[in-house]
């Protein structure tokens, strides 16, 4: 009898031990809505083309056998498992660039479900990427023969500071619009920005902000141009990001996230933009002076034709690869080379190069995205649509429209790649910063860039010699 009753129990407890993870409750998730933790119904926030990971707390979840997600675009894996009191597991997402918009849910399943899955949701929401900002300026226009040049400095300082109403005698100044690079702009007043990139069509918004007012999206918006009118309150003139976020995006999402630049449209440098300084009187009044404009002027004289040149930007950042073709490792411990991180890349970003690590250390960190580009070398400006292409190892690996640019501009682009994660590690007998291709390691190929792919600009046959290199 008594063995009986031991078998009895002993089953008893397996089945119990079985049911167990059935019964399984999520009490908080920790992530990009909530970093601190937060109740299972509150919609999780992720953007297109980035990756997150969601720590799920409650009892019994690590003994989840399986999870899958609703829709397509957005791919879900486990992490890391803790097990006892206040267990969790890391729920891992990956989405896509062309992820549809929207929510979907995520589902724990277990080996055996009394009541169904345990679920959460999570909200795709727009991002892209900005290429370009230029700023519409109106510049007056003189007609003017070259030998009265000096005579006619008086009427060009008419048409920039007269403010009286035409008349029979003076007709009112013409004026021609110019897309310029974004400095120096006019504080004060309103003003419209030209943005090129990706996604810019629709459900879009700038970023919560003290300095701006007035803001309207203009009408006409395709996916990879939009305009914006707004006026710059701030005094300063450094340069300032113009922050573009998904609408969905509420201010407290913003200002609050943790993780509120994953979803921010990328752009490095291209998302900057500086005005004048604004000035005041004693009295409060606003006397910044305008910028000063120069007139075009249109000339009956000849003059040497200007020359449409384009080439690849000078350099390209951010190449993890081997400086010299064979470096030497610093030092091998237990069989693994360890190489200075130097040898690699030279500059690395502070996030990158062991700081504020000490004694023997490890962490795996992501090598921030490529960034190449076109440059505009020539004395004559760009309006023609132009490809240009980044390829490695006979593959193209981007393609990037360019609209228009400036004598001497560059416009920089940005490369995310699949995988860019190393391991940094810190000894106490070694100073310095290392990797080695043993750990946690990538190696960037060599890259080519080309611009003009689709031949449509008209450069002379010697200017085209620069439109190829090789990084």
């Amino acid at each position: 009898m008594r063995s009986i009753i031991m078998k009895m129990s002993l089953f008893m407890a397996l089945i119990l031990g079985a049911i167990s993870p059935a019964m399984a409750t999520i009490d908080i998730i920790k992530g990009s809505t909530c970093f601190n933790g937060c109740k299972k119904d509150i919609v999780q926030l992720v953007a297109q083309g980035e990756t997150f990971s969601f720590e799920v707390v409650g009892q019994f979840v690590d003994g989840s056998t399986g999870v899958e997600i609703s829709g397509s675009g957005v791919s879900v894996s486990y992490g890391t498992r803790k097990s006892g009191n206040n267990s969790s597991i890391i729920v891992k997402l990956a989405v896509g660039d062309n992820a549809a918009e929207g929510v979907r849910t995520v589902k724990l399943h277990y080996a055996i479900e009394m009541n169904g899955p345990d679920t959460f949701t999570i909200k795709v929401v727009r991002k892209g990427t900005i290429n370009q900002i230029q700023y519409k300026q109106q510049v007056p226009i003189v007609a003017i023969s070259t030998n009265h040049l000096r005579a006619a400095a008086p009427a060009v300082q008419q048409f920039q500071q007269s403010t009286q109403p035409a008349t029979a005698t003076q007709p009112a100044p013409q004026f021609r619009t110019e897309l310029v690079p974004p400095t120096n702009i006019p504080p004060n007043e309103k003003v419209v920005l030209v943005i090129t990139g990706t996604k810019l069509d629709k459900n879009i918004r700038l970023g919560p902000s003290q300095i701006f007012r007035n803001v309207r999206f203009l009408p006409g918006a395709t996916a990879s141009k939009c305009e914006i009118e707004l006026e710059y309150t701030g005094s300063l003139n450094t340069p300032v990001p113009l922050a573009i976020y998904a609408s969905l995006l509420a201010d407290t999402d913003i200002l609050g996230g943790n993780l509120s630049h994953m979803f921010l449209y990328t752009g490095g440098l291209n998302n900057k933009i500086q005005f004048a300084q604004a000035q005041t009187s004693s009295s409060g009044a606003n006397t910044s002076p305008l910028p000063v404009i120069q007139p075009h002027i249109t000339t009956q004289s000849s003059s040497p034709p200007a020359v449409v040149d384009v080439m690849p930007r000078a350099a390209m950042v951010n190449i993890f690869r081997r400086i010299s073709p064979n470096p030497s490792p610093a030092f091998t411990e237990v069989g693994i080379p360890y190489f200075q991180l130097n040898s690699f890349m030279t500059n690395p970003p502070p996030e990158m190069n062991c700081s504020g690590m000490t004694g023997r250390q490890s962490k795996v960190v992501v090598v921030p995205d490529l960034i190449w580009g076109v440059s505009s070398p020539g004395s004559a400006g760009v309006n023609t649509l132009f490809l240009s292409q980044l390829s490695a190892g006979g593959s193209v690996l981007s393609t990037e429209n360019v609209t228009g640019m400036l004598p001497g501009q560059t416009i920089d682009f940005r490369f995310h790649r699949q995988n860019s994660r190393i391991q940094i590690s810190t000894f106490v007998e070694h100073p310095g910063c290392f990797v080695s291709p043993s750990l946690v390691f990538f190696e960037d190929p060599r890259f080519t860039v080309v611009v003009d792919t689709n031949n449509a600009l008209n450069e002379a046959a010697a200017d085209k010699v620069n439109n190829r290199k090789d990084f």
